[in-house]
């Protein structure tokens, strides 16, 4: 769940199974969602089949994400999803594309561009 965090004065993503104490407050919200620019503002990956795939294997992806041309599968992601959609697509983000083509079979193209928006996913 995202939402503002008052005490830190920005928003942040909370686990719901870690909140343990809640409460209706009378007075309205100090921010609402058009103020949380990772929320609000998108940004494009670029994707492409693992240069570790057999060239059959990395057909395979581009038709699987509709791709007859360049060889880049371009998706659209709020900049507050990046992280997790780049862990559920099994993406390789390192630098070098070094991680095991078998487990992340797509690498990030654009990892510069991306990297300042969701850092923690890079490590």
């Amino acid at each position: 769940m995202r939402a503002y965090h008052e005490e830190s004065c920005d928003f942040r993503d909370f686990v719901l199974s870690r909140i343990t104490h809640a409460e209706c407050l009378e007075l309205p919200a100090e921010s609402s969602e058009q103020y949380d620019e990772d929320w609000t503002e998108s940004v494009n990956l670029k994707l492409a089949p693992h240069s570790g795939l057999d060239v059959l294997k990395r057909e395979s992806l581009l038709l699987d994400y509709g791709v007859m041309h360049d060889d880049v599968i371009e998706v659209e992601v709020r900049r507050a999803l990046l992280g997790y959609v780049l862990q559920r697509m099994n993406v390789d983000t390192t630098p070098d594309h070094a991680m095991n083509p078998n487990v992340y079979q797509l690498m990030l193209l654009n990892r510069d561009e991306i990297e300042p928006f969701a850092a923690w996913a890079f490590n």
